[in-house]
Order: C-alpha cells, then sequence, then structure tokens
C-alpha cells in the first residue's frame, strides 16, 4: 500500500512539472527592437533619442521594461517603464537618454541594456526575451557637427552630405522626412543645424513646429528656403519679405563663392527686402542669397531660393555655398542650460557633497575637558567617598567618560542622527516669457539604512552618481533607476549605508516663474538704468558681469526695482570671461558657500560667453527645485540665477572702437588636422598649428552700426610669426596685408561682413613651438550720426 501511494505521490509531481497549473501566467513571448540616435549616431555628452519597439508574440505581458542608462563612466541610472501588451501587440517607446557612455561599448562581454520584468520590477521576476539585447552606437567627435536634412527626396539636398569637406571640423549630414522629426526640443540637442527643404516645415505638427523653435532658441540653427508662406512661430522671425519679383545670378556673380567655375549655370532668386533685425549672411554682386534672424542662442536663416531647387541643387558649388550660409562658428550651438560636460550639474557635485563638519571653538573644547577632569576628579571621588565605594573607582571612571562622551557625540549630531541632510546647489537662466530653465545637483547625506525615493515632475530629469556600476557585473537598476507614475516619476537610490554620501544631478523648466527687468543704457561712460526683481525669491549679491568688469548691485527683494548709476569701461558692454575672480582659487577657498558660488558663477560665465551677452546674478538660499523626498529632512540649498541681458547703447560725437570692443573668434579653414583657439580673457593672441585660419572680430548687437559713420580703420600685426590678410566684401577676395598695416580710408563698409564683423586669413610662418601668436589689432573710428 506504501509502493502504490508514493508512485501516486511521484506520478501527481511528475504531471505538475509538466503541465501548467494555470494556463495565464504562461511566460509571454517578446522581441525587442531598438534604434538610437540619428542613423545610429550619437553625440559624446549629449541627450540622445532612443526608439524601443516591444512586439508580443505569445499571450498577455504585464510587467516592466528597463533600460541601465548608463550616461557616462561615473554617472545613470536605469530607466523603469510600465507596460502592458495584450497577445499580437506591439508598442514603440520614445525615450530621452540623457547619453550613452562609450564605455559600453568597451564591455566585454556585453551586459544586458534592456531588462523586462513580469509584474513589477521591485517585485517582479526577470524574463528572458528574443531581439536586441543592447544597443551599439557610433559617436561623433567632441568638435563634430550633426546635420539634418529634411525632405521627402534626398537628391534635392545630396549637397547637405559634402557639408564636411568644406570645414576642419567633423560634420555628419542626414536625411529624415517630416515624420520622423521629434516632437520634444531635448531629443534634438545632439543636432546642431536643420535644412527644411520643399516646404517640409508647414508639413510639421504645431507640436513638431514648437519643438524646433524651442531648439534654436537653446542654440540650433533652422534653414528654411523662399517657398516658405506658413512658417508658424517662425512667422514674425523670418528674415525677408518677399515682392513677387525674382533675378537671376549668374555664374561670374558666383566666383566669389567658388573659383573653379562650379557654378555652371544661372539660377533665381526671389528679390525681397531683408528684414531690420535680420542681417545678411550671404550675397553677391549686391544681390543677397541668404539672411538670418537670431532666435534665443540660435538662428533661422532663410535662402532667396527653394533649398532643392534646380538647376542650383545639381552644381558642384552649391555644397559651397551651403557651407558659407551654415557658418556653424557665428552661433553658439551649446544649450544655455549645459554647464560642465554633461549639463547635468555633475561638474558641481564635488563641491556640493562637501558637508559642513562639526565645529566647536578652541575656548568650547577647552572648557569641556576641563568638566570632564572635574566630573571624573574632585566631583566624582566625592560621591564615591560619600557612600563608602571607592574600591569600585576603576568602574565608576570608564562609565562617566563613556557617558560623557556619548553625550557630547549625540549634541553634535542630533541633527543628522534625526533626519537625512540634503544639499543642492541650481542655476537657473532666466527667460523674457517668465520661465526658467536650469540644471542642478543634489546630494543626499543618509541617517539610516535603505533605499531613498525622490519625486519630480515630468519637465525635471535626474541621473544619479554611480557606485563603480561599469565595472560592476551588476545590472545598473541595483543602484538607483527612476519609474514613470501618473504624477511624474520617481527616483530611488538603492541601498544606501549609514551616513553615505550619495548624488544625482540633472535639469528642470519651470514655466511663469517670473523675470528680471534689465532696462539698462550704455552711455558717455556711464551704466544707467533700473533692474525690477520679479522673481518668486530676494536676490543676495547682485552683480553684472561685463567682459572682464564687474558692477556690484547689492541685494535685492522680490518685487524691488533698484536705479542704476555706475561708471564702465568701453563704448558697450559684452559678454563676461572667466578672469574676474576677487576672492582666493577653488583650492584655497575654505568658505564653502564662497566655493560653491564661485563654481556656479564660472559655468554662468562659460553659458553667458557662448551667447555673447553680458549677465546680471543673484543667487539665493531657497531652493525652487520640484524635486521632492519623501519624508522629512533638512535641506541646504543654494540658488544661482542667471540674467542675460543687452543693453542699449548710446553712442555720442567721436566714437573710436578698439580691439576689446569685439568679440573675436579663430577657425580652422584649409586642414583637418589644423587647430586653432584663444582665451576667453585673452583675444589679441591665438594658440594656432599649421595651415589657414579665419579670425573674426564682430562687434556686439548692442553696437547700432547704421548710427556710425567710419571714417578710419587702422591696425597691425607682427610680421614675425604670422602673415594675414583682410577680407573685402565688396570683391569677395582677401587682401594680402604685406606691410603689417592696416590703413583704410575710404569705403569702409567694404570690410565690415554683415556690417559688423571684420575677416582676417592668417597662417603662421614659423614652427609650431605651442606658443601663441598675436592677432591683428584694429582700430574704427567715426562719429555718431542721428
Amino acid at each position: 500500500m506504501r509502493n502504490k501511494i508514493r508512485l501516486l505521490i511521484i506520478g501527481l509531481l511528475f504531471l505538475g512539472f509538466i503541465i501548467p497549473l494555470n494556463h495565464t501566467n504562461a511566460q509571454a513571448s517578446l522581441y525587442v527592437d531598438a534604434k538610437i540616435g540619428f542613423d545610429n549616431k550619437v553625440k559624446y555628452d549629449h541627450a540622445v533619442p532612443l526608439t524601443v519597439t516591444i512586439t508580443n508574440n505569445g499571450e498577455k505581458f504585464s510587467g516592466d521594461f528597463v533600460i541601465d542608462a548608463m550616461v557616462s563612466y561615473g554617472t545613470g541610472s536605469a530607466l523603469v517603464y510600465p507596460i502592458t501588451l495584450e497577445a499580437g501587440e506591439k508598442k514603440t517607446l520614445e525615450i530621452e537618454l540623457a547619453g550613452y557612455s562609450e564605455d559600453l561599448n568597451l564591455e566585454q562581454p556585453r551586459k544586458d541594456y534592456f531588462h523586462l520584468f513580469e509584474g513589477e520590477m521591485e517585485k517582479g521576476k526577470e524574463i528572458e526575451y528574443e531581439g536586441m539585447h543592447y544597443v551599439t552606437p557610433d559617436f561623433i567627435d567632441y568638435e563634430g557637427k550633426m546635420v539634418l536634412a529634411v525632405t521627402s527626396d534626398a537628391n534635392r539636398l545630396k549637397a547637405v552630405k559634402q557639408l564636411g569637406q568644406f570645414s576642419a571640423m567633423t560634420i555628419i549630414s542626414r536625411f529624415v522626412s517630416p515624420v520622423e522629426v521629434p516632437v520634444n526640443a531635448s531629443l534634438l540637442e545632439m543636432v546642431d543645424a536643420v535644412f527644411f527643404d520643399d516646404g517640409a516645415f508647414e508639413k510639421l505638427t504645431e507640436e513638431q513646429q514648437q519643438a524646433i523653435y524651442v531648439w534654436t532658441q537653446q542654440g540650433g540653427i533652422a534653414i528654411l528656403g523662399s517657398e516658405v508662406k506658413n512658417a508658424g512661430p517662425y512667422n514674425a522671425l523670418l528674415p525677408f519679405s518677399f515682392g513677387a519679383s525674382t533675378d537671376q545670378v549668374t555664374p561670374e556673380e558666383m566666383k566669389n563663392v567658388a573659383a573653379d567655375g562650379s557654378f555652371t549655370q544661372s539660377f533665381e532668386i526671389k528679390a525681397g527686402k531683408v528684414n531690420k533685425e535680420s542681417t545678411i549672411v550671404s550675397k553677391t554682386g549686391g544681390k543677397v542669397l541668404a539672411a538670418k534672424t537670431s532666435v534665443g542662442k540660435g538662428g533661422l536663416i532663410q535662402t532667396a531660393f527653394p533649398l532643392g531647387a534646380q538647376p542650383l541643387a545639381d552644381m558642384t558649388g552649391y555644397s559651397d555655398l551651403l557651407s558659407g550660409i551654415t557658418n556653424f562658428s557665428t552661433y553658439s550651438t551649446e544649450d544655455a542650460t549645459q554647464p560642465s560636460s554633461l549639463g547635468y550639474g555633475t561638474g558641481w557635485t564635488y563641491e556640493n557633497e562637501l558637508f559642513p563638519s562639526f565645529k566647536f571653538s578652541a575656548g568650547w573644547v577647552m572648557a569641556l575637558i576641563a568638566l570632564y577632569i572635574v566630573l571624573v576628579g574632585p566631583v566624582l571621588y566625592s560621591l564615591i567617598k560619600r557612600v563608602d565605594k571607592r574600591e569600585h573607582m576603576w568602574i565608576y571612571v570608564p562609565v562617566v567618560s563613556l557617558v560623557f562622551s556619548l553625550s557630547f557625540f549625540l549634541f553634535g549630531a542630533k541633527d543628522r542622527l534625526k533626519e537625512p541632510q540634503i544639499q543642492q546647489m541650481a542655476l537657473y537662466e532666466v527667460q523674457e516669457d517668465g520661465s526658467i530653465a536650469g540644471s542642478y545637483t543634489t546630494a543626499v547625506l543618509s541617517n539610516k539604512r535603505g533605499d531613498f525615493t525622490f519625486s519630480m515632475d515630468d519637465s525635471t530629469t535626474a541621473v544619479a552618481n554611480t557606485r563603480g556600476a561599469i565595472l560592476s557585473p551588476a545590472p545598473l537598476y541595483t543602484q538607483s533607476y527612476i519609474k514613470r507614475t501618473d504624477a511624474g516619476q520617481v527616483l530611488t537610490l538603492k541601498d544606501m549605508d549609514y551616513w553615505s554620501v550619495q548624488s544625482f544631478s540633472g535639469r528642470t523648466k519651470l514655466d511663469d516663474i517670473g523675470k528680471v527687468t534689465v532696462d539698462l543704457t550704455v552711455s558717455a561712460g556711464k551704466l544707467a538704468g533700473t533692474i525690477t526683481n520679479q522673481l518668486p525669491v530676494d536676490l543676495q549679491d547682485v552683480k553684472i558681469l561685463n567682459g572682464n568688469q564687474v558692477h556690484k548691485i547689492g541685494n535685492m527683494k522680490k518685487g524691488e526695482t533698484i536705479d542704476v548709476l555706475l561708471p564702465i569701461r568701453g563704448n558697450s558692454m559684452l559678454a563676461p570671461v572667466n578672469d574676474y575672480w576677487e576672492s582666493e582659487s577653488f583650492e584655497e577657498t575654505k568658505n564653502l558657500q564662497a566655493r560653491k558660488l564661485q563654481q556656479l558663477t564660472s559655468t554662468t560665465i562659460d553659458n553667458a560667453y557662448a551667447g555673447r551677452q553680458p549677465v546680471l546674478v543673484g543667487w539665493s538660499k531657497r531652493s525652487i527645485l520640484p524635486v521632492t523626498y519623501e519624508g522629512n529632512h533638512h535641506i541646504s540649498a543654494i540658488s544661482l540665477f542667471s540674467v542675460p541681458f543687452t543693453p542699449k547703447t548710446e553712442l555720442t560725437d567721436k566714437v573710436t572702437l578698439t580691439h576689446s570692443d569685439f568679440y573675436v573668434t579663430i577657425e580652422a579653414e584649409s586642414s583637418a588636422e589644423a587647430y586653432g583657439y584663444l582665451e576667453q580673457n585673452n583675444i589679441e593672441e591665438a594658440y594656432i598649428g599649421e595651415g589657414e585660419y579665419i579670425a573674426s572680430y564682430t562687434l556686439p548687437s548692442a553696437i547700432d552700426i547704421s548710427s556710425l559713420q567710419l571714417h578710419e580703420m587702422t591696425g597691425s600685426y607682427q610680421q614675425d610669426n604670422i602673415k594675414a590678410a583682410i577680407y573685402n566684401q565688396a570683391t569677395g577676395q582677401y587682401e594680402l596685408l604685406s606691410t603689417g598695416k592696416i590703413n583704410v580710408q575710404n569705403n569702409i563698409s567694404d570690410y565690415l561682413v554683415d556690417s559688423r564683423k571684420i575677416e582676417f586669413k592668417i597662417s603662421r610662418i614659423t614652427q609650431d613651438d605651442g606658443m601663441p601668436v598675436a592677432l591683428p589689432k584694429i582700430l574704427l573710428k567715426g562719429v555718431a550720426v542721428k
């Protein structure tokens, strides 16, 4: 009988293994496909679009899709997306990655980048799936550019593919259809310029058009043709006002663009007027080919011809023309919210993780030592003698010492035992429309062991500092992850130890916060006007950063207006440079608050210099970041507000514009191996190697060149290091300055490109020894006219 029972039990167990007791628990058969970047191209330290398609070839599936989104070697958080798929259903996720770490491509063997969990990741079980387990994108050089051409026919814009051969930098071109244009500006972060052919911009949805507009505000360049009739958010910014008439541009007139005869036929352009707020970027024979309007830190360019029109599109010189029109050195293609390498505040992490230490004065320490000596000496001895227990002295002394030490410790550490300490550094750029965009970093000093969670809205991003995740065999989601919820998203920092520090950084954008109205005028060596603080916070240490000058304003209450009257050097105001510091260097600054403010201000100056505007800054101890810790905590915040502005400039009587009144840039022209750069705080010298370079001297937009009657341009350069030629836009040729002198008395406008830029072509004649060479110095003289 017992043997029969045993056989029955064994048979039932065997059937349990081969026959599922519940058919609905059968594992779904899932397939994952993914595309990253644009044509698998990504940019170092930039946000990256990722498209993931999950197909369910089995039964209904409900669970979490997880991405181990490493951003760099030391930063990253897993992204968790709840997903439900019916049998046979397919879903596509459009995802914005904060970046993609090149180190992932170097892993051997490769770890899974994608994970699927049946049920919630926290409680569910990771399951197997088919298809792509990771992506392997190609990287564009740090100095490289990504260009998109939105067209229905790539042959119409084949010249865009050849842009790279006319530049010392790498230019990658990709063709996309209108439906492939992202609806989120952040997904375009790695793109520098977008061409819209044959009315492609008008075919975009309102959401796509708005994304392109926001992207140009942040530094991108949009290029439209003459055929555009409705440019959506750009309607008031179009550079041209076209009429019904047309004109013909001959091959002879195009020789100043390409002298090799690569323009073989005449082509048609629309005749139009360049609008007041726009500038000419391409012109020949008195005919304007393209003009641009500044849009935030980027630009909108419009051509006087359809971009893909024949016969121009088939001429070999067309790529020369487009290269000149999209001169990247003219624009800042860096996002205004991108301080440090990633634009996620990661460059401030070290300073922000320095929590204040317990501080006791020497007097307190001496008093405590004296109190301890009194307690374990006469006081303790008297008490023991009174109760006649002197033989227990060897027990009482260490007990009193332990109690005294423990009390001292609890008094000093009571706050850090009670609740976690949070420190935050944030940099916000205040926009004209009352919104602010910024970056932040947050450090958490734990008071317990376990997980710490933070809630944030959808307009705020976060990536955590990793603890060797790239070298660990464990998935990234075991350290930190961000999960989407109906209310936004939640960041979880996993398994923190007692009194350990963990940081995360990110970006945010807040609408309808308020602004700072700066109404200032530069005239006769004075800076005068008003500043009004309409932000919801009081501002401390308000100052204006102008070139290498600092104009101190003071503290400002919210809602307060301050009258300004200060002396100023120069004819106008320039973007600040990083050499104005009045205090010690970072390493020598022991005051943590001052050290953090220096770091934030340094980042502000880099951003303002790229945008070519002076900037007003002020800071607050109040946090306005929409990131909330779930529980009691103590927060210490430093929020720096940055307000780029363009002052009015009134030029009177005789005017002299010197080298220091210009923005100076240098770009390698003739060789992909050439390099050229100059320091922000020294525009008189440049580091150059072999090859030819274009040095551009551009007046700030605040100077109205039409209000000047220029009658003399002089200058010189040192002939022992370089040879130089100055560009004459009337002839389209560079004129060699063989004597080392510049002396122009007539037709000075012939040498002012776009009415405000002077260009030199320079080349080094001595061996490259790593030392800088002196650039040409210039002097413009004239009188102000009404």
